[in-house]
């Protein structure tokens, strides 16, 4: 069966459309990390990727889940799916812009070329676990029809667990000072050092 009753190269394009579409969302979260940033600053513009995060997660995993039953998924869900992608490609985005920008201003100066570095090979380590956490995936189910049919949907859906602790662990870092001296509120600013 090809997606959408296109021709086989036209089903290929659009098969890899659906791959590649978490980049168009990474695009569009760069171009908008300065504003978020700005608008909510750094601690809460990295609330709102992790809350992207979870959203694309649960619903890469189950795109029909507020349409039709979960598991009654065909190819006409597929624009859906690509939503869902697309807003976390927004996350990623956003959290690629977001980040560095709150640790180097909430990081000592002594250390914060280290903990910035420290960022990135957070970012490559994760690729490396989300393929050995794919990887068991496969493995877990015992067929290729199983993996087509579930275990992709399980592979979406790990990245519940990433994006909650994200979120949850948001909850306890510090708020930081330039962005409440940007906003004029110097008393929230000196809260921050106590």
């Amino acid at each position: 069966m090809t997606p959408k009753g296109l021709p086989e190269a036209a089903a290929n394009a659009f098969k890899g459309f659906l791959v590649a579409s978490a980049l168009i969302g990474c695009i569009i979260g760069g171009l908008f990390g300065g504003l978020i940033s700005k608008k909510l600053g750094r601690k809460k513009g990295l609330i709102l990727v992790a809350v992207l995060f979870l959203i694309s997660a649960l619903g890469s995993a189950m795109p029909e889940m507020l349409i039709a039953p979960i598991g009654e998924l065909d190819h006409t869900f597929s624009t859906i799916f690509i939503m869902y992608r697309i807003i976390g490609g927004i996350g990623v985005g956003l959290a690629s812009m977001l980040s560095p920008l709150y640790i180097a201003e909430i990081a000592p100066a002594n250390s914060r070329g280290r903990l910035v570095s420290f960022n990135q090979l957070a970012i490559v380590g994760g690729f490396m676990v989300v393929y050995f956490v794919n990887y068991f995936i496969s493995r877990g189910g015992g067929s290729d029809a199983w993996l087509n049919e579930v275990g992709w949907r399980w592979m979406f859906a790990s990245e519940v667990i990433p994006a909650g602790l994200f979120l949850g662990l948001l909850f306890f870092v510090p708020a930081y000072t330039s962005f409440f001296n940007v906003k004029k509120q110097t008393r929230r600013s000196f809260r921050c050092f106590n």
